[in-house]
């Protein structure tokens, strides 16, 4: 297969259905050769902060001169990412060669009457494949989703697991509780392997320890008192951290400054960059998903809108301004609850404020405002401000955002059927019809009315070019 037979071949292998548990992939990496049996291995599982640590950890690596591949999902901007070595993905040509021989494994599991592996199990395996024959010397390897039956929990042996913040998260799949979802994410640990725990709750904490016990491994939960010193002194910082052992372990010094340099969230300041010179980036962004804002019924993939936060009161304050939206497909038709968005880490900040805001006030809602016409139209000036209170809520409680979401949705699903049933109790069943009706036709009235104003602003000849054009950031999974 060439590359782009390869990536139709993946989108196509989900039909074949799925089976939960290890056993596909086990015996998929069987007849691969079991690489993972060669690798040395950093297992991550977790629900917030996975991505930070296996950036912090690559990067370390790497200067210490280090070969580390990085197997993590899903993709944001390019399906290749998911596999890298050193952060360089994995060519096409490299791609194409190892699925064309997974797929020949695929095959004859099939034609054997086993379950077809899914596109993640082989997209693991492929990892997985790349990582040994490539000689890699540290493999850092992200859960896809929980950890006990997750297709990455292969490994007899890690060098270590790693649990980041664990909050309410596919709860369908994982459990409705704090305990349930940890003791799932806690399969990773591995019998006599050290695993290092982040800020928990306490709920979290009680069963990471007791599966440590069980496992006889050891447990390292770095504190803010490990950072012993932080000496800041106009040009230079100083920051220096010790260990279990009581010895220095790491010591960062910074030369002083003499131009400025804006680098991506995450990323390590080496000598390298800094002679590299000119070139900067600005802050990351990261596609995040919202159900809870109240979206225009013409809105599509590719406008642009305000979120603001309506009060009880009529105070009305924009969070975030003029952010290119996606509307997800459900089934092929587009969301109508469900919208995606390119953030910044403190515009993510914002949103969760915002929502959590929202939630304790009845009546409250958040909403989304499109721009007519985004090319000549400046963005708005964001005027909420997160207040200290709310955002050390959010600080000390990792699942307070996820149960503010929860209570925005309950509340406006039911605003919207006590809508539809204080109708039909004032005409009769025929109100619901004639509802359903009168927003159909609402709805296709204001869409044919903007194909005519679009159709009209392409007939004209543009004389505000330099003024019409925008700049976005892009993303994706």
């Amino acid at each position: 297969m060439n590359y782009s037979e390869a990536r139709e071949y993946l989108k196509n292998v989900n039909k074949l259905g799925s089976i939960l548990g290890l056993n596909t992939i086990k015996e998929l990496l069987k007849r691969l050769g079991n690489p993972q049996n060669e690798l040395k291995v950093v297992h991550i599982a977790g629900t917030n902060g996975k991505g930070s640590i296996m950036t912090f950890v690559q990067n370390i690596l790497m200067e210490s001169g280090y070969k580390v591949g990085r197997y993590c999902s899903p993709a944001v901007f390019n399906e290749r990412e998911i596999i890298r070595i050193n952060d360089e993905y994995i060519s096409e040509e490299q791609s194409a060669d190892l699925l064309t021989r997974i797929k020949e494994k695929c095959d004859s599991m099939y034609s054997e009457g086993l379950p077809h592996p899914t596109s993640f199990e082989i997209e693991t395996a492929e990892a997985l494949m790349f990582f040994k024959e490539q000689n890699c010397d540290i493999a850092l390897i992200e859960c896809g989703m929980g950890g006990e039956t997750d297709a990455t929990n292969v490994f007899e042996k890690v060098l270590c697991s790693v649990i980041a913040t664990i909050s309410l998260d596919h709860t369908q799949f994982l459990g409705s509780t704090i305990e349930e979802i940890t003791k799932v994410k806690s399969g990773i640990i591995k019998e006599n392997c050290p695993v290092v725990m982040s800020k928990q709750t306490g709920e979290a904490e009680s069963v990471i320890k007791k599966v440590c016990k069980q496992n006889n491994s050891k447990l390292i939960i770095p504190t803010e008192q490990d950072f012993e010193n932080v000496e800041i002194d106009g040009l230079t910082t100083k920051v220096t951290y010790k260990a279990s052992n009581n010895k220095e372990y790491i010591q960062l010094n910074t030369v002083p400054v003499v131009a400025k340099v804006s680098l991506k969230k995450n990323a390590v300041l080496t000598r390298d960059t800094i002679s590299k010179g000119n070139n900067t980036t600005s802050d990351d962004v990261r596609r995040q998903e919202y159900n809870v804002v109240v979206l225009p019924t013409q809105i599509q993939t590719g406008d642009y809108v305000d979120i603001r936060l309506s009060l009880p009161n009529g105070q009305d304050y924009i969070v975030v301004a003029k952010k290119d939206v996606e509307i997800p497909e459900v089934d092929g038709t587009p969301s109508e609850t469900t919208m995606w968005m390119n953030l910044t880490e403190n515009e993510i900040l914002s949103m969760s404020s915002a929502i959590v805001d929202a939630a304790k006030v009845q009546g409250s809602k958040l909403y989304a405002t499109t721009y007519t016409e985004p090319g000549i139209q400046n963005a708005a000036t964001p005027t909420y401000t997160t207040s200290k209170e709310v955002l050390k809520q959010i600080a000390d409680d990792p699942n307070i955002v996820e149960q503010a979401k929860n209570e925005l949705a309950n509340r406006y699903n039911q605003s919207a059927r006590e809508t539809i049933d204080a109708a039909i109790q004032s005409n009769g069943e025929k109100a619901e019809t004639g509802l359903t009706t009168s927003v159909q036709e609402s709805i296709t009235k204001t869409q044919e009315e903007r194909k005519k104003y679009l159709d009209a602003l392409e007939s004209q000849p543009s004389t505000t070019s330099s003024s019409s054009t925008t700049t976005s950031s892009s993303t994706t999974k």
